[in-house]
């Protein structure tokens, strides 16, 4: 007979239940020790370090000061808690924007213009892919040459610039150095190319050739490029006129007007090679 048979036996088979005297009566609950430091809702780990960017005089030790917050992740630029509908954000909340202001203040003018000359020079290169990738498709698809070339060459010409305007925006301190690279990456991109075609992929090309890629091919490329630079530059200044994230649309226009021109320029080109001209 196990002790739990045992009637006599001292040992409660139902040890470490909630005690109680009798079936009528509520099991007693264990006292449990709470330990509070702040019941604040902004106290919470997952919201303290990105709700509230902490003021350096602020003493209370709930709110620790925090190296980095990753400024993506800020609940005031979330929708629900835009102006309209939770009115301005506090002094201490962090956005976006804000974080922006402190980088843009951080950036000397030397660190922008050096960023600005070195994306001028090697913006172009990046483009080049986009050649390379081109020349990879078949020649002879009207699609290829009026759709996708364009878009990629186009895209590639101003990767640089776009990064730098949704990543690293204070880095720029005015709109005339984002048309400056994009108009250097095309006449880059312009040049590359030209070398490419009447060294390598033309043999013995003909001087109007010569004379038609370095200059109308040379005002193309760094037209179209400005163009969608133009949309760049509405990117950057849209986002601090309204005090926000930059926004891929506010110049998707402009990027899809360049990308339109360049399109129109390879197919009027391509139909006239049918009628016997040369390019």
């Amino acid at each position: 007979m196990t002790s739990a048979d045992d009637p006599t036996t001292d040992e409660d088979p139902r040890q470490g239940w909630p005690h109680c005297t009798s079936p009528s009566e509520a099991p007693e609950e264990p006292e449990v020790e709470l330990s509070v430091t702040d019941p604040a809702v902004f106290a919470e780990p997952w919201i303290k370090a990105v709700l509230h960017r902490p003021d350096n005089s602020d003493t209370d030790p709930t709110m620790p000061l925090v190296d980095h917050v990753p400024e993506d992740q800020s609940v005031w630029d979330e929708p629900g808690l835009s102006r309209e509908l939770a009115g301005e954000v506090p002094k201490g909340g962090l956005t976006w924007y804000r974080w922006y202001l402190d980088q843009f203040a951080a950036t000397s003018v030397v660190e922008s213009w050096g960023t600005t000359f070195g994306v001028a020079v090697f913006g172009g290169l990046f483009a080049v892919v986009g050649t390379l990738v081109q020349q990879s498709m078949s020649g002879g698809q009207i699609v290829a040459v009026t759709v996708v070339g364009p878009t990629i060459e186009e895209i590639m010409k101003i990767v640089l610039p776009l990064w730098l305007v949704e990543k690293r925006p204070w880095l720029y301190r005015n709109g005339g150095q984002i048309l400056i690279c994009a108009m250097a990456s095309g006449l880059m991109f312009a040049a590359v190319e030209n070398v490419l075609y009447l060294k390598v992929y033309i043999n013995n090309p003909s001087a109007g050739l010569i004379q038609w890629r370095w200059t109308i091919c040379v005002l193309l490329h760094s037209g179209c490029s400005t163009v969608a630079g133009i949309g760049v530059w509405k990117i950057w200044s849209r986002f601090q006129k309204e005090g926000r994230a930059p926004v891929l649309a506010d110049g998707g226009a402009w990027i899809f007007a360049a990308i339109v021109l360049h399109g129109l320029y390879n197919g009027t080109v391509t139909l006239l090679q049918f009628g016997g001209l040369d390019f």
